[in-house]
Order: C-alpha cells, then sequence, then structure tokens
C-alpha cells in the first residue's frame, strides 16, 4: 500500500545535444552502472561498436557520429535507470523528447537493453547513410502563435512543441539560418543547434523513414503495448486512442518499429506531456547532461510545483565519493520530503 504523502516519480528522458567527452566514465565506479555498460557492449558487438571504449576515449573522432553517439547516449540512460532500479526507485510516469523516446522503451519494460542500445544505434546508422538534404533546426523562445506571427516560411516545420515560450523549428538549413536572423533582429531569442546539419522531425526526415522501419522492426518483430505510465510525445495525446485503423491503432499503442519509425517524423508534444505530470512529483531527467531542465522548471512553476531532481553525471558534479550514491538509497525511499541539490 503507498504511503499517504509518498510522491510520485517521473522520469523525462533527454534525446541527442545531452552528449559530452567524459560523459559516463566516473558512472562506471558504480558496480550495477558498470555491468550494464558491458551488456551494450556486447548487443553491439556484431555492429562493430564498442560502447565501452567510446566513453573511455574522450579524443575518439567517432564522438562527431550520429549512430555512435546515439548508441552512447542510450547505454548511459539505460545504466541510469539500472542504477535507480537497483535501490528500488522506478517511474509513475515516463516521458522522452526525440530520440530520448528510445530508452523509453526500456524504462516501459517493453524493450530489453539490448534491443534498447539495438534501435538507439540503427537509427542512428540509418539517419548516418540516408544522405538526407542538409538540414538545420533553430530553438525560438516564443509560443506557435506568436512565431506565426512574426514570421512565416512554408519550407519550415514545426520540430518541438516545448513549452508557452519555447519552439524548435527545422528545415532546409539556408532557410532556417534566414529566420534565425530575422528574428534575433527583432529582438527574439533564436538559437540555431547543432544537429549535425539533420533537420529532426521536419519533411526532409520522411526519405529515410522507409529504412528507419524496415531496421527497427527486425529488432523488436514482437512489439509490446505501452503501458499507461509511458506518456508519448510523438503521437499525439488526445489522439491516442481513437485510431482510424489497425494499422494507426500499432503506431500509437505498440512500442514497433513504426512507432520509432514515426519518432524522428512527427511533432514533438513535450508541452502536453509535461501537463500529465501530477502536482508535488519528483522528475527526474535520465541523461548525460540536464537538457531539460529549466523547461521543465518553468513549465511547473507555472502549473504544478513539481520538483526537479535531476541525476545526470551524479556522482562527479554531486555526491563526491563513489560510494556517497548508496546513501541516498534511504533518502529516496521516504519521496513526502524535498530533494534539493546545486549542480556545479
Amino acid at each position: 500500500m503507498d504511503k499517504p504523502n509518498q510522491r510520485e516519480i517521473w522520469f523525462i528522458c533527454s534525446g541527442m545535444g545531452s552528449q559530452w567527452k567524459g560523459m559516463g566514465i566516473s558512472l562506471l565506479k558504480i558496480p550495477v552502472f558498470s555491468q550494464t555498460i558491458d551488456a551494450c557492449t556486447e548487443a553491439l558487438k556484431g555492429y562493430n561498436f564498442n560502447v565501452k571504449e567510446f566513453l573511455l576515449n574522450t579524443d575518439s573522432p567517432v564522438y562527431e557520429y550520429i549512430h555512435t553517439t546515439m548508441a552512447a547516449i542510450t547505454a548511459i540512460q539505460i545504466g541510469l535507470i539500472d542504477v535507480l532500479r537497483s535501490v528500488g526507485v522506478r517511474p509513475s510516469g515516463i516521458i522522452g523528447h526525440s530520440a530520448g523516446e528510445i530508452v523509453c522503451g526500456y524504462a516501459d519494460e517493453c524493450l530489453t537493453s539490448e534491443e534498447t542500445i539495438r534501435v538507439a544505434y540503427l537509427m542512428g546508422k540509418c539517419i548516418t547513410e540516408s544522405n538526407l538534404p542538409t538540414g538545420a533546426m533553430a530553438l525560438v523562445a516564443l509560443s506557435l502563435d506568436k512565431y506565426l506571427e512574426m514570421y512565416n516560411d512554408s519550407e519550415l516545420d514545426l520540430a518541438c512543441e516545448n513549452g508557452d515560450d519555447s519552439i524548435i523549428v527545422a528545415g532546409p538549413v539556408a532557410n532556417v539560418l534566414l529566420m534565425a536572423e530575422t528574428l534575433n533582429n527583432k529582438h527574439v531569442f533564436t538559437l540555431v543547434l547543432d544537429t549535425k546539419k539533420i533537420a529532426y522531425h521536419s519533411r526532409l526526415m520522411q526519405l529515410v523513414h522507409p529504412t528507419l522501419l524496415q531496421e527497427v522492426t527486425k529488432v523488436i518483430p514482437n512489439p509490446k503495448p505501452l503501458s499507461k505510465k509511458w506518456i508519448s510525445t510523438s503521437v499525439d495525446i488526445k489522439d491516442c486512442n481513437q485510431s482510424a485503423s489497425a494499422n494507426d491503432k500499432e503506431v500509437q499503442t505498440l512500442c514497433s518499429g513504426e512507432y520509432y519509425a514515426n519518432n524522428f517524423l512527427n511533432v514533438v508534444r513535450l508541452q502536453d506531456a509535461l501537463k500529465r505530470i501530477p502536482e508535488n512529483a519528483i522528475t527526474i531527467e535520465i541523461a548525460p547532461r540536464g537538457m531539460l531542465q529549466h523547461i521543465s522548471q518553468l513549465f511547473q512553476a507555472e502549473v504544478y510545483p513539481a520538483l526537479l531532481f535531476e541525476i545526470c553525471c551524479l556522482p562527479t558534479c554531486v555526491l563526491g565519493p563513489i560510494h556517497s550514491f548508496y546513501k541516498m538509497e534511504g533518502i529516496l525511499m521516504r519521496l513526502s520530503r524535498p530533494l534539493y541539490r546545486d549542480v556545479q
């Protein structure tokens, strides 16, 4: 039976952009985490990629490759979830941002760790080898309505709707750069993101969709349904249980090759998903580096007084000696008490 004052825990899984050279090295001192990285390395043995060597070799040029970076981020996320599970922490809700939905499949127990890391690697590999048109993405500090009032370019697509004053726009690189320049000249904060010339969540991704579908489906031959805990950001929440056909139903309810192939094609509806987080919840960002912290805090400060507890880089940034992590077990179990920490 739940304790009367027990607070829900929600995982928010970040996607590409949370990588950094040296990520995960200190976490390898935690036996559970190290075992997970070894298992991920073994799972990718047939693909000629060594996750552990990638993490340890900070001078490796493969940090610039989409598929190796995506796999490494996912491996760290799997490891963090395993560490949390080892001290009894399991989520009441799960939200993923863009490629962060890959590890949602593991957090929701739809995928094994082997399946999850292979999905990540293959999705990245398909994109790397796709020869997509050169694209770009930019963060714009406006609501979608305000953005459309101030700028209009039919070649650009809404990629992510993060909050009331935070969207990401994607499309051909020249169009994105012109948009960023125009809005910055109008004193609207606009930042072109480093996405390795890929316009994720735009119509340009239609070109790689068939390959993604084919390759990921091989890894997930028998897909399982998403549980109620997993709040999709790539499927319109309002339509999740209102499918027009059997095929649509599979896309919206199964952790399948089709679900993941559609992930990079559809708009990321993070704002809608964040509205589902209950009052007073503890949210844990599962990532090598906090990417969504300020978005979650700003949104929840206005709507839900939820506490954000970011676990990324836990030993080096916060707890000092690695054995201190295990001292958190008692703290994490007493979820009626607030948890605070500073990130250095």
